[in-house]
Parts: C-alpha cells; structure tokens; sequence
C-alpha cells in the first residue's frame, strides 16, 4: 500500500514449510518447499508473475514416496532449482534414515516427477556461471567424501563400461586453513 507501505495476510493456516533448505524458485511457477505432508508451490508472489497468491500442492503423483519421509529429520532436507534440465531436485531423509537418501525430482515443464535413490546429498546448488552445474556436498564422509558435480555420464566408451565420476580432493577447512588462503 503506498500510503500506509507493507502489511502481512495469511494465505492458508494449514500449510507452512518444514524444510527452508528445500526452497527453490521454479521458473515461472513460483517458491517450492516441502511442508509436513507434500511439496508445494507458492504462487504469484514473484514480481515476474501477477496473478493471484495462492499455496498449491504438487507432489500428488509420488504422495507414497512423500509418506515414506522421515518426519523427524526433515530439516535436512534440500532443495535446488537445475535449470540445464529443468528440474526441482529434493533430497529427503526416509524412514529409517536421518540423512537424505531419496531425491524426488520434480520437472517442470511438464509436471511430472520421478525419484532416485542413494545420492548423499547434504547441500547443493547451481552454479550461476555459463555451465550451470549442479553441485552436491556428500554426507558420507567414509565412503563419498567430498563435492560432486552431476553429470548424465556415459555408461560405456566403445563397449568397455565406466563409471563416470569426479572426485574432489579432501580439504580439512579448519579455521587455521581458511586464514591462510584468504587474499590479502
């Protein structure tokens, strides 16, 4: 309001996010975030789109997947926008598990989902250069230590199969090794 600037309206009190990590801005969609009970989208509060503000529901299609979240850690779970594929990732933890174990995958511009399993996802984002890669920190410190960089891969090279994969190097970032590479 001009005059009297900014107020504050409910737009639903039976849906609130239960993960920040899994908010994300889908391209001309709106904010997706995981709540208690499904993954759902707040539109028409970006400036991009007009139209109403409203909280819709969009993980009907894998609602069994979502039952199987552990709900006491979903605060580790996370969410980024792939735009090279465009997708909304989503790690979550599942029953049994307080690390994320799934990552349902939510592609826009068709509306459809699929999942995949076994990615130690602790953090990701995309990289806001000309290549737009999805990165990912593992969890697993024993078996996947590091930051992986998704890839499609290939599963063979003329007919001997490989298993594409960058690793990074171990860094300890301990506090005495970010001082000594910080620019003077």
């Amino acid at each position: 309001d001009p005059v009297n600037g900014f107020s504050a309206q409910t737009l639903t009190r039976d849906v609130g996010c239960a993960a920040p990590g899994s908010i994300a801005e889908i391209p001309n969609a709106g904010l997706a975030f995981l709540g208690e009970d499904a993954v759902y989208v707040l539109e028409g509060a970006l400036e991009t789109e007009g139209g109403t503000t409203k909280v819709t529901h969009i993980s009907s299609p894998v609602t069994n997947l979502i039952r199987g979240i552990n709900r006491s850690a979903l605060l580790n779970s996370v969410g980024c926008v792939y735009h090279r594929d465009n997708e909304y990732w989503l790690a979550v933890p599942t029953i049994g598990s307080d690390t994320n174990n799934l990552v349902l995958v939510f592609h826009y511009e068709v509306g459809a989902w699929t999942y995949r399993e076994n990615y130690p996802i602790s953090c990701m984002l995309e990289t806001h250069d000309h290549r737009g890669y999805l990165m990912f920190g593992s969890y697993d410190t024993a078996s996947h230590p590091g930051i992986y960089v998704y890839s499609e891969g290939f599963p063979d090279k003329d007919g001997t199969a490989i298993a594409p994969r960058y690793q990074s190097a171990h860094l300890d970032l301990s506090v005495g090794l970010i001082r000594s590479i910080r620019p003077k």
